[in-house]
């Protein structure tokens, strides 16, 4: 491709997108990790691929006028007249055709062509990390759609079922796992880097949102003198009892680490025992993805500092988690750790 091709589909590029303009520059970032990624891979035409980056998305402005429209598929079509038009080999123009077409996410075509695979990677790694979150923040600011939204008693939604939009929302049904659905070697370890990201960015907006509504609504009712149900250490007096009530669940005492164990056959799923400062603390053990959702949840959860971090939360006993929500952080651990004990007995 010369110099001159390249500013003629670039021309054309731009003229298609004069309403959606703040996406050209998305157009340009596609291009250029394509060409990061195609170092990577075998046998890349690189006029296929450069061509079908440029023209990929003009087909943008037409989908916003019709939900009807998909902008990959009329995308292609727009790609096939002006390219066969220009004077492009007829077989150059249906795999550029191809690419355009499969690279939406919601595309009934699957990129099978190596040009076609960089560029749907390419296209989905933008919507990943800093550039994702900061794309999708600006485009709900122009829709005025939330950060999150609230239950009617005043608690904020983490849910993809949500029938609102809201930043959250995204995050779950598609900021959450795009970054697993890359073709290219190279394409999904961009995506991971990208995603570690995106994850903080979730993880410290969830823990600050549970921080702020948590310990807000309390102050909020120390000044009008209203009655505030301390959720302390003083109310988990039923934890060990409630521990042990567990079919299988026996305790023992580790004087050198001062800590109370409960165990399911000698595998101990929870631990009350006293943090480092000397602040009374429930270790429990569940599945990483249970794991991350509470830190995010409550402020008094952390990781475990002397346990796998994976599969082990240190809860404060003298915050604010109500004794039903207690009670359903210790179920989840028992059915967790029971699970694991019932596969190991299967496979011996």
């Amino acid at each position: 491709m010369t110099r001159q091709q390249f500013e003629k589909l670039e021309k054309y590029m731009k003229s298609c997108m004069e309403k959606v303009r703040h996406d050209t520059e998305h157009i340009y970032r596609v291009l250029y990790t394509a060409l990061e990624i195609a170092k990577f891979e075998k046998n890349v035409d690189k006029d296929i691929l450069i061509a079908s980056c440029l023209l990929h998305d003009i087909g943008k402005e037409h989908e916003l006028k019709s939900s009807q429209i998909r902008h990959a598929k009329v995308g292609a079509k727009m790609a096939r007249f002006f390219l066969v038009s220009n004077g492009w080999n007829r077989n150059k123009v249906e795999d550029i055709v191809h690419c355009i077409e499969s690279h939406s996410h919601n595309s009934d075509v699957k990129p099978h062509s190596i040009e076609a695979k960089i560029l749907y990677d390419s296209d989905k790694i933008d919507n990943i990390g800093a550039i994702g979150i900061s794309k999708v923040l600006i485009l709900q600011g122009k829709k005025d759609i939330p950060l999150y939204n609230l239950y009617p008693n005043g608690d904020f939604i983490e849910d993809r079922t949500d029938d609102k939009q809201s930043f959250i929302k995204t995050y779950l049904l598609h900021l959450k796992e795009i970054h697993k659905n890359m073709y290219t070697d190279y394409g999904k370890k961009l995506a991971r880097e990208r995603y570690h990201t995106t994850k903080i960015f979730y993880d410290k907006l969830l823990n600050e949102l549970n921080h702020e509504y948590n310990t807000g609504k309390t102050e909020l009712k120390k000044v009008f003198g209203e009655p505030i149900t301390e959720q302390g250490k003083n109310n988990y007096k039923w934890l060990e009892s409630y521990l042990l009530g567990k079919a299988g669940v026996y305790k023992d005492y580790n004087e050198n680490w001062n800590w109370t164990r409960f165990l399911i056959n000698k595998d101990m799923f929870a631990v009350l025992c006293k943090d480092l400062d000397g602040n009374d603390i429930l270790n429990i053990k569940s599945s990483p993805e249970i794991t991350n959702k509470l830190r995010r949840k409550y402020s008094e959860i952390k990781e475990c500092s002397y346990l796998n971090k994976l599969h082990w939360n240190s809860i404060r006993l003298d915050g604010y988690i109500p004794e039903s929500d207690m009670k359903k952080i210790i179920d989840i651990s028992y059915d967790f750790q029971l699970s694991l004990f019932k596969d190991k007995y299967s496979k011996e």
